[in-house]
């Protein structure tokens, strides 16, 4: 059960941006533990995928947590859920979008297609019956 995240690290291990990604940064108010993250880290390919899997534990561990019949304390809750699917809004869009495709290589006319836009050519212009035999 450890927690580790150092705000002023310049290393950026995925476990890091897991936990800064999802704002798990308090020490005190931990919502998982480096363990946890760890294990979605091995699983998943993509540190974005291990945070998105990450906010499902952290909800799902919000919605069963007992509030007192407080409304302070459920309101805190239904905050934080609102947080964290939020935040799982997001990653998803992030990881599930489709991107604008990127043209790789030259961006050339090929030479068909450059006489054929040459403005200086002359297309020819046929009218009707101009191929037709006349019967004189």
């Amino acid at each position: 059960m450890t927690f580790t995240f150092d705000a002023t690290s310049s290393s950026q291990t995925d476990l890091h941006k897991v936990r800064q990604r999802i704002g798990d940064v308090t020490s005190t108010d931990a919502m998982l533990t480096d363990e946890q993250i760890t294990a979605l880290l091995s699983d998943y390919d993509d540190w974005r995928e291990a945070a998105f899997r990450a906010v499902d534990l952290i909800v799902a561990k919000l919605a069963r947590t007992p509030s007192s019949r407080s409304a302070a304390s459920l309101s805190a809750t239904t905050a934080l859920l609102d947080t964290f699917k939020a935040i799982k809004s997001d990653l998803k869009r992030e990881l599930y979008s489709t991107a604008a495709p990127v043209l790789v290589g030259p961006n050339e006319i090929s030479t068909k297609d450059s006489l054929w836009d040459n403005t200086d050519k002359e297309h020819p212009i046929q009218k009707r019956g101009t191929f037709t035999n006349s019967q004189d």
